[in-house]
């Protein structure tokens, strides 16, 4: 993911070419206007015979209705490429959100009596190992990177013949072998005491759990289900026509060799562009420049489950009403520093 700044004036950041569609758009268009140009000049220079005028009466009007209809069309592929862009981030927000809120449901429903303390912590551990190989899991299933190594919390302590059975499992079973491992754990948990919630306030993270779950399918259909194929082929194929005759008619109805050159380029540029930019968002999870962070979202998740496990954040602080006086004054100036 780029982060950027746009600046004061809102255009600073124009110039930058990382992760930008124009090179390629360029690939395009440099050649386009130069193949415009070198028609016009060979016109001029009578090479070939003029096309005669009234030959290329109403030829203007109708290219004019092709690019329009181009144009909507990548408009069009570009808005559905956005859309399947922002449902995966926010997708990929819920789940981290939903398996985060499952960890935190399991540390607060956690006995506090000094004779389970042992055994609360070893579930406690468990659980947020295994969450935190649960979004890894998850993530690797639906990416498409070149190298989907990513951090989690240390493993070891879960006996090795699960471990040894989670890693022969297919990419696609994982997380469903660690959804079903965290309900057992969740289960043995209450029987044993070690969750005291009653059943009925404990489903939450039952339904924290299965919601990420259903989230995480819609992410796998993101992922799997390309734009359909007969848009993208028309489109292209518009685009490979449109590139053909652009500069045929531009060297016929341009006399300026500036402007032929321009037109030509420019339109071809914005067309292309148009084009690689729904190439470019429309599957998010890669390793791309304009991808989502998911190596950074692992950690931001891992980093979650570690703030929880802490001793100090699973005890609500004690307040003494004594502070407060005679006349408090309940609104006080608070920084983040």
């Amino acid at each position: 993911m780029i982060s950027y700044t746009p600046g004061t004036w809102g255009v600073g950041f124009i110039f930058s070419l990382v992760g930008s569609v124009f090179p390629k758009a360029a690939v395009w268009a440099v050649p386009n206007a130069l193949l415009a140009v070198g028609l016009l000049l060979n016109r001029k220079a009578h090479v070939v015979a003029d096309l005669e005028m009234e030959s290329m009466e109403g030829v203007a009007d109708v290219w004019s209705s092709y690019t329009l209809v181009l144009a909507f069309l990548l408009v069009f592929r570009s808005n559905q490429a956005f859309t399947r862009f922002w449902e995966g981030t926010t997708s990929t927000a819920a789940v981290h959100s939903m398996w985060t809120n499952a960890a935190g449901t399991l540390m607060s429903f956690s006995s506090q009596e000094p004779e389970k303390l042992d055994q609360v912590r070893r579930f406690q551990h468990l659980a947020v190992r295994l969450l935190s190989l649960l979004f890894c899991s998850a993530m690797q299933d639906v990416c498409q990177m070149e190298d989907d190594s990513m951090e989690i919390i240390d493993p070891r302590g879960i006996n090795a013949a699960s471990l040894r059975y989670f890693k022969k499992a297919s990419v696609e079973e994982r997380p469903e072998i660690l959804i079903q491992w965290l309900y057992r754990a969740v289960v043995d948990a209450q029987k044993n005491g070690i969750l005291v919630a009653a059943p009925p306030c404990l489903n939450r993270a039952f339904m924290e759990i299965s919601r990420g779950r259903v989230m995480l399918q819609n992410i796998r259909v993101l992922s799997d289900m390309p734009f359909p194929f007969p848009y993208a082929q028309m489109i292209t194929t518009m685009l490979i026509v449109h590139w053909v005759v652009m500069p045929l008619l531009a060297s016929q109805l341009i006399e300026s060799v500036f402007w032929c050159g321009t037109v030509c380029f420019v339109v071809t540029l914005v067309l292309w562009s148009l084009l690689y930019i729904a190439l470019q968002i429309d599957q998010p999870f890669g390793d791309d420049h304009t991808d989502l962070p998911v190596k950074d979202t692992m950690k931001q998740f891992n980093q979650s489950l570690l703030t929880m496990m802490r001793p100090e954040a699973q005890l609500p602080p004690k307040f003494g009403i004594a502070a407060l006086g005679d006349k408090p004054n309940l609104m006080r100036s608070w920084s983040t520093q």
